[in-house]
């Protein structure tokens, strides 16, 4: 997690310390870059889709007799 405290702390000495300021497009680009660490340390992982509730129909027992 340190890239991403990193990234975190630069922008907050450059606005509080240089004062700088942010705009719409930073954070909108910095979103990318920050999951891009996050998944490149596995931290952030795909979901797959829950394939138990599509089988709950296979395991449900079946009726016989009237």
């Amino acid at each position: 997690m340190t890239p991403v405290v990193d990234v975190v702390l630069g922008i907050l000495v450059l606005v509080l310390v240089l004062g700088e300021t942010i705009h719409w497009n930073q954070p909108a680009g910095g979103v990318p870059v920050i999951l891009g660490i996050l998944i490149s340390q596995g931290r952030l992982t795909p979901r797959r889709p829950d394939r138990s509730a599509r089988h709950d129909a296979d395991r449900r027992p079946q009726r016989t007799g009237p």
